[in-house]
């Protein structure tokens, strides 16, 4: 038998479609290994000692800005995009104005999370094609939070103290605040012609609202209230100003100083123990009374919305102004040897420079006083009855009162006098103790030794204004004017 070697061809034709079907099982393969990366889950920017971590495709999928000033958060004027691979520490992201796009159409994936979690920003649930802007915000404080919380922003420009404030300082058809630091950090603060500021909180002892208005602040984030009328008793112009006295708030001829002894005795430096011995003043037995009365309920509410452990100033330190010793201005007969507090150096020369801060390092912890069930330790005296007290002089500087300048403009003037915690100056014969004017002015008037006020306003009443503290963490409804005020929503 013979065998005949077959001669088998492939047709050119055969060999291009076993070419073609090679080719496209190559591309599936590929595909599948790049759709793996593509349309994973989560992708994530690790963010290593302040700098960013990036692989080369993720510039493509993602850019990232930080924000410029805090409270700031238009995305077309607050930030600044980062360029680099360098981030500074100290921001979170801004939920809210980042977000994802499809580039097929450029509209938003609403599908999309952005969050920083254990210093990695992570993208969850994007998908092929995405791009996402990721928006930074500066970490915000206590005080910053609250802020957010009241829907306001800071003022552009920086006040001067050298006159009075008589201005509205709107954005965005808002009062805009202003800040300074305190003990606590940044505390932000109202000033000028403010209308929309008020709160109502509290009913007095026969069931009638109490109505308040917003101080500042306070560096913790707590918010500082004056008092300023009960409903029934609070007459308003168009402007917002009470026009009525402070009922059941009221001391005729006492002293001033808020924590001397019963008898209103100069003000020395011991008055704080004095005070904590069981000797109040006059000025504090009825601002006491007045919160026994009609705020002690809502002390002991669960939960409570009064702030504890926020302190109050009593400045008790001594200026760099005093013509003589601390000890030789008390003992001695002639009255030309005054002792001046830190307040009257601050507020009474021609540059004057309020502060937030309570007293130098030496007089801190005599100055600052503290309710006496607060849970702080070591931040000041703590020998209030209850957690109220009154304003400081500074504060009604910051507010845009001046001293010996009348004016019926600021949020604070009401047409009446009424006394601040701040002492001026004393010596052997009287105190000095700040006040509001009943034209809005910022002044001092001597208390002598039998509690009698000598010069200034004689004959007329010295009212009082209690000023409390809400926690940082109470939401309210409302607008803040007069007749739709903030009212705490209750938890």
């Amino acid at each position: 038998m013979k065998f005949e070697k077959l001669d088998y061809k492939v047709k050119p034709s055969r060999m291009f479609l076993y070419g073609f079907i090679i080719a496209v099982l190559l591309i599936i393969i590929i595909n599948l290994f790049m759709s793996r990366a593509k349309y994973r889950n989560t992708v994530s920017v690790p963010i290593v000692t302040g700098t960013i971590d990036y692989v080369s495709y993720q510039y493509k999928i993602i850019e990232i800005y930080k924000q410029n000033e805090n409270n700031c958060t238009d995305i077309n004027n607050c930030y600044t995009k980062i360029t680099d691979d360098n981030i500074p520490t100290g921001y979170e992201v801004n939920v809210t104005n980042s977000y994802c796009n499809k580039r097929s159409d450029n509209e938003k994936d609403t599908g999309v999370s952005i969050t920083l979690e254990n210093d990695v920003i992570k993208v969850t649930n994007a998908i092929k094609g995405d791009k996402c802007y990721v928006y930074l915000d500066k970490l915000k404080t206590a005080s910053d939070k609250t802020l957010t919380s009241l829907n306001r922003t800071t003022c552009d420009d920086t006040p001067t103290f050298t006159n009075v404030d008589t201005s509205e300082h709107l954005k965005d058809s808002k009062t805009c605040l202003y800040q300074a630091e305190d003990d606590l950090g940044t505390s932000y603060y109202f000033r000028g012609k403010v209308k929309d500021n008020w709160v109502q909180f509290g009913k007095t002892y026969d069931d009638k609202d109490i109505y308040w208005r917003i101080v500042r602040i306070n560096g913790d984030g707590t918010i500082r209230l004056i008092f300023a009328g009960i409903k029934g008793y609070v007459l308003s112009n168009d402007n917002g100003y009470t026009s009525t006295s402070i009922s059941n708030a009221t001391v005729n001829y006492k002293d001033g100083f808020f924590y001397s002894n019963e008898n209103g005795d100069r003000v020395y430096s011991d008055a704080i123990e004095d005070y904590a011995n069981g000797n109040q003043s006059y000025v504090a037995q009825n601002v006491n009374q007045w919160f026994g009365s009609n705020l002690n309920s809502e002390l002991n509410e669960t939960p409570s919305y009064i702030d504890q452990n926020s302190y109050y100033c009593m400045d008790i330190s001594k200026s760099n102004n005093s013509s003589t010793t601390w000890s030789d201005a008390m003992s001695n007969t002639s009255s030309n040897n005054n002792n001046y507090y830190g307040g009257y150096l601050r507020l009474t020369n021609s540059n004057k420079q309020p502060t937030l801060k309570c007293s130098t390092t030496d007089y801190k912890l005599k100055s600052t006083l503290i309710y006496k069930n607060s849970t702080l330790a070591n931040k000041g005296a703590k020998i209030l009855q209850y957690p109220v007290g009154l304003l400081t002089a500074d504060e009604i500087a910051f507010a845009g009162g001046t001293f010996n300048q009348s004016n019926s403009s600021y949020y604070l003037y009401n047409g009446k006098n009424y006394w601040t915690m701040s002492p001026s100056y004393a010596n052997w014969s009287v105190n000095k103790m700040f006040y509001v004017r009943s034209n809005g002015s910022l002044v001092y008037c001597p208390i002598d030794d039998s509690g009698s006020t000598t010069t200034y306003d004689r004959g007329g009443e010295y009212g009082l204004r209690p000023v409390i503290n809400l926690k940082s963490s109470v939401e309210f409804t409302g607008s803040g004017l007069y007749k739709d005020p903030y009212v705490i929503k209750p938890v």
